[in-house]
């Protein structure tokens, strides 16, 4: 057993505060991104699609929904004079299960799958969570798994 063990409880699933992705949002992101093909930003062109308005690109999504998961009680668990995330190292499996909206609500969820020592750096572990989203409906809308590199605080 690694010090990571009593830190974080493997198994364990957090909630995060729900968030509309209001207009404003929605134009910041897309346009940041430089993700502005007219499935994101032309929302007449939309209108007779069956999305019916534009969408927020996938890469926006998961960008949204792991700072989302990130907040709250399970950002708790990373008390800088404990525990702290280092680097993220990765995101696998990432899918998306329906279109997110200008107006939709998202609450994501993050779980923790696994963590184990870094072969380097006793201090430093590998953490991987399940990162998910839901939006007003109870619909999924993204998830992925995100590997990250964590450290304990000296």
């Amino acid at each position: 057993m690694s010090i990571f063990d009593e830190l974080l409880p493997i198994g364990r699933k957090f909630t995060s505060p729900g968030r509309t992705i209001s207009e404003g949002d929605f134009t910041l992101l897309t346009n940041l991104t430089w993700t502005t093909a007219e499935i994101h930003s032309n929302r007449e062109y939309m209108k007779n699609t069956q999305f019916g308005d534009m969408i927020l690109a996938g890469p926006c999504t998961v960008a949204v929904m792991i700072g989302m998961s990130s907040h709250g009680p399970f950002g708790a668990l990373f008390d800088p004079s404990k525990l702290r995330i280092v680097a993220l190292l990765g995101l696998d499996e990432i899918r998306f299960r329906a279109p997110v909206l200008p107006g939709d609500t998202l609450t994501a969820y993050a779980e923790l799958l696994d963590v184990r020592p870094s072969q380097k750096d006793p201090q430093r572990g590998i953490l991987r969570v399940r990162d998910s989203a839901t939006n007003q409906k109870g619909e999924q809308v993204a998830e992925c798994i995100r590997t990250m590199m964590i450290e304990v605080a000296d």
